[in-house]
């Protein structure tokens, strides 16, 4: 199955039922703040995620963690963000506000407007990338020029970086991806971990959050959650 049929399963699951999944890479800490975990993985890491995928230790426990959460607030899904940025984002933002030599991806841009305005002031070129970015209302179309000033090619977010047209094939210094693997199954996380680490460049990083909230924590089975955090 192609990346794009496999990610086509996210917004099923997130129109019709909105689940949430409880992610983790164990053997990389990571920071946890405010209801997120952010990871910053280098090729090199992406490559070993992906080769401990589907294996366990000798506990029987998964070095991928993927633990399905129920269904996530209807009103939460899908905010038109023009006021500020997704809470990772924001944090790493104010975090890291020097302008950056290099280039980078927004990789499930959503609704994130404000978002991708920011990351435009930081980095020297951006692109965004949502393989089922919608198509948005003349109303919202107005709102986002009005507020941020930013075109909205829907058709050309929707395709994958390596496949635009009139464009030199792009490996990306940095990858942004926030609040989105926290709601796709196992497996289709896999295909967005490995395009990740197929667009970065060598030294690359891709930045990576996901949800820590009591969305996700009151509705996972707490003995498994129990486990993995203590071992």
């Amino acid at each position: 199955m192609n990346f794009k049929k496999q990610v086509c399963s996210r917004y099923i699951l997130a129109k019709e039922k909105s689940y949430q999944y409880y992610v983790d890479f164990r053997g990389y800490k990571g920071k946890q703040k405010n209801g997120y975990k952010q990871w910053e993985f280098t090729k090199t890491q992406l490559k070993d995620i992906l080769s401990k995928w589907d294996k366990k230790d000798e506990q029987n426990l998964d070095y991928v963690v993927w633990l399905q959460a129920g269904e996530a607030r209807k009103d939460t899904t899908f905010a038109l963000r023009l006021d500020k940025p997704s809470t990772p984002l924001g944090h790493y933002l104010e975090k890291n506000p020097e302008d950056k030599k290099t280039n980078c991806l927004y990789h499930g841009v959503g609704k994130d407007f404000k978002g991708q305005s920011d990351l435009k002031n930081l980095y020297m070129d951006v692109d965004i990338y949502d393989p089922f970015f919608k198509d948005f209302s003349k109303e919202d179309l107005e709102k986002i020029q009005k507020t941020l000033k930013l075109p909205v090619n829907s058709e050309e977010t929707r395709t994958p970086p390596e496949k635009r047209e009139n464009d030199k094939p792009k490996e990306y210094g940095h990858i942004h991806s926030h609040y989105t693997l926290n709601v796709v199954p196992k497996q289709v996380g896999r295909g967005i971990i490995q395009h990740f680490h197929d667009l970065m460049s060598k030294d690359g990083v891709a930045i990576v959050s996901v949800r820590r909230d009591t969305l996700i924590t009151d509705k996972v089975d707490k003995d498994l959650l129990l486990k993995y955090k203590q071992n």
